[in-house]
């Protein structure tokens, strides 16, 4: 089946705090003072300006050893210029200064995640999450962490936990409902999908993945677990990985595997549960429509996704059609 969208995921910088004196006076007060140089570190480290802002943090530490927020401000400064293994450094003093700071344990998850360190990195964005209950970030990272390592299950746990921290943050609900997909949670993931573009109508992304949830509803009744056969073909329906140029494309008059497999599953069903699978297809089309109005849409990947809908969408209605035909065994007692 076509994989769906990638989940959101926050922004790979560190999170930055400023708890600023407001007492203090950068420019015009004595500059050996711990407070001047850290607030003066903060205002240059908002503007982007992370090497001067490192040297106001450490020039702040030399006159406050114990300045845990001078410490992670400038640990958060040095991740900002990928110098990891420095800021690791000062993330872990921090933590030594004050073992409560939700933030320090956010960052080095991300710093851990970036070396592969999964052990490491899921232990600290799990701290975040106990300091920091009410920061839905948190969960989300927490969550995409657990989703790229496989565990499903702690990654549903706790999306489901970011959308009642804020209901109304489409991130949560997107990535909840894409965890869903992948557990092939369908009905679930439908209404996931629809909660977000309740939220944000015009979201790409939901849009095909609702797509996708719809098409994938479908065709799970339509790959027998017994035939093989039926099953690699509907996995072909929708590629993947794009299409090479040399792939050559079915006639119009010539089905593909997908849509002759799909043919011998449906003979299978009744007419109802063929209509059922029509109407899944006919919304995945209406889904897939919605997100290739949008400029920056996929075109090639969506227009595969339609092509696949529309060809097994055609073999059901051609089934429930022969499927409403009398047969001539009861044509032949009504004659008689």
């Amino acid at each position: 089946m076509l994989a769906a969208i990638n989940p959101f995921r926050k922004k790979k910088s560190s999170r930055f705090e400023c708890h600023e004196d407001p007492t203090a006076i950068t420019h015009q007060c004595d500059p050996q003072q711990a407070t001047v140089h850290y607030n003066l570190g903060c205002t240059l480290h908002q503007d982007g300006r992370y090497l001067e802002a490192i040297s106001c943090y450490k020039e702040c530490i030399k006159w406050d050893h114990e300045h845990a927020d001078a410490h992670y401000n400038l640990a958060s400064a040095l991740q900002e210029l990928n110098i990891s293994l420095e800021a690791e450094k000062y993330y872990k003093k921090t933590l030594t200064l004050n073992p409560k700071h939700g933030m320090a344990h956010y960052n080095l998850g991300y710093l851990y995640q970036d070396s592969n360190k999964w052990s490491m990195c899921i232990e600290h964005f799990e701290e975040a999450v106990k300091l920091m209950p009410n920061d839905v970030d948190t969960y989300i990272s927490l969550g995409l962490v657990y989703k790229e390592q496989k565990i499903f299950h702690n990654a549903l746990q706790i999306y489901q936990k970011a959308t009642v921290v804020d209901c109304k943050s489409s991130m949560g609900w997107f990535n909840l409902a894409n965890t869903q997909l992948d557990m092939k949670f369908y009905d679930d993931a439908i209404r996931g999908f629809e909660t977000v573009l309740v939220l944000e109508p015009t979201h790409l992304d939901a849009w095909f993945n609702l797509g996708i949830a719809y098409h994938d509803r479908a065709a799970q009744l339509l790959i027998p677990k017994k035939s093989d056969m039926i099953s690699k073909g509907l996995q072909a329906s929708v590629p993947s990985t794009p299409f090479c140029a040399s792939d050559r494309a079915p006639r119009a008059d010539e089905p593909s595997s997908a849509s002759k497999s799909a043919g011998m599953a449906a003979s299978q069903l009744s007419q109802s549960t063929m209509a059922s699978l029509v109407q899944d297809f006919k919304l995945a089309l209406k889904c897939y429509e919605k997100a290739s109005s949008h400029a920056d849409s996929d075109t090639f990947m969506i227009e595969s996704a339609v092509k696949a809908a529309r060809q097994i969408k055609k073999v059901l209605i051609e089934c429930c059609k022969q499927q409403s035909k009398p047969k001539l065994t009861d044509q032949v007692t009504v004659s008689q």
